[in-house]
């Protein structure tokens, strides 16, 4: 046979086929070709640009090193003297990154049965509109119907049966199949209504009875209820403070500074929860101390500051590395207890005052488990008599999460 028609009856093979082939996560795969020698696949990017033109031998190839994009891409036929063939038209597909949610609280941990429930907040990172949730124990999978609001924020609703009384993991699965846990997060169980009584048949005076388990219940509730929801941050800090301005001139930047620093979230409160603006809101406080040398002076002076700063952090709406890395925007104000060391022919001078104190600035907040680590640069003016003071903040952060 001439090669001539074996390139021909390779081409019609090759169309004969070209609608069999499948893509799966990690590669585009068609059916083998009879007689070919090899295959030549060619990828574009969203711009035409070709970015993968490469002779193989397997009727699969792995797209997984691509980036995330829409791609086109063709098959061409090579014979046993690796001579082109028939192709394959342009066909298109597209790489998504993978979203993993995660779940950070719920408004409420209780379903009653045989009662109209209300709907249920789920907080958290990477939800999508077609995010599910089930309640799952050893015994049972029970889907919910579910309100998407934002990639942060879900509601759910079940009205259950007396049958499906006990603890379930909550679980959230976005439309990629990926899924997260949050452990024993709701609790199915009786209504807690009261037993009625009639006292007096003639009076049909109705009164209201407890029993002492329901109230130990509610009471245990009760107090449970007003931090449930937030998170406790406490953590130990070392601080690099570059004066700025005309202070530069006069003091050399600090190495030793140090601060204490604790936040909590606000969406703890459940008056605050129930704001919009207020759940990705966390209060924060800290103390600190840096020392600074005068540039000019001798080693005996120095400016030193104490500090107590307190405000608030908001979390910016995305995040990286699985959503375990995330910026926040923060907002302080404090007073400082600055203490001032001057030498001069009548010995050594010291000097004191408290001053107001503010700072804005950015952090980039990695959590794993209960631990966390912060990175953090901001701007920071203490009012000094007359002359206030700019200084630039970076500050290294770790601590643990309650």
């Amino acid at each position: 046979m001439s090669g001539k028609k074996r390139i021909i009856i390779l081409l019609f093979a090759l169309i004969l086929t070209a609608d069999t082939f499948a893509e799966t996560d990690r590669y585009i795969r068609w059916q083998p070709v009879y007689g070919a020698g090899g295959y030549i696949i060619e990828i574009r990017d969203s711009r035409g640009r070709v970015i993968v033109d490469q002779e193989i031998l397997s009727t699969s190839y792995d797209i997984s090193r691509l980036e995330p994009g829409k791609y086109t891409y063709r098959i061409t036929t090579l014979n046993k003297l690796k001579r082109r063939g028939g192709s394959t038209s342009w066909t298109g597909f597209t790489i998504e990154k993978a979203v993993i949610p995660e779940i950070r609280n719920v408004s409420r941990g209780l379903l009653a049965w045989s009662y109209e429930n209300a709907a249920i907040k789920v907080t958290g990172s990477g939800f999508d509109s077609k995010t599910k949730i089930f309640l799952r124990n050893a015994a049972k999978n029970i889907e919910t119907d579910v309100r998407f609001v934002s990639s942060a924020e879900l509601e759910f609703e079940y009205n259950p049966r007396s049958e499906e009384a006990g603890i379930y993991d909550l679980v959230a699965v976005n439309d990629s199949g990926f899924e997260a846990v949050l452990k024993n997060a709701v609790e199915i169980k009786a209504p807690e209504i009261p037993v009625v009584e009639i006292a007096d048949p003639d009076t049909k005076v109705a009164v209201s009875k407890e029993t002492v388990t329901e109230k130990k219940e509610t009471d245990s509730v009760k107090e449970k209820s007003p931090g449930s929801e937030g998170e406790i941050y406490l953590g130990l800090a070392w601080e690099y403070n570059l004066p700025l301005g005309r202070w530069a001139d006069e003091l050399s930047p600090s190495l030793a500074g140090l601060h204490i620093y604790f936040s909590y979230q606000l969406k703890g409160f459940s008056f605050f929860n129930s704001i919009a603006a207020f759940r990705n809101l966390d209060f924060e406080a800290k103390a600190g101390y840096s020392q600074f040398d005068l540039s000019s002076g001798t080693s005996d002076e120095y400016y030193r500051i104490m500090d107590a700063l307190a405000g608030l952090n908001w979390s910016l709406p995305f995040s990286f590395f699985s959503n375990r890395l995330y910026p926040l925007i923060g907002i302080n104000a404090g007073i400082a207890h600055s203490t001032v060391s001057v030498c001069n022919y009548t010995g050594s001078n010291v000097y004191s005052s408290f001053d107001p104190i503010v700072s804005a600035g950015l952090t980039f907040r990695y959590r794993q488990g209960a631990f966390f680590a912060d990175a953090s640069s901001a701007w920071q003016r203490v009012f000094y008599v007359s002359n206030p003071m700019d200084m630039a903040e970076i500050s290294l952060r770790a601590g643990i999460i309650f």
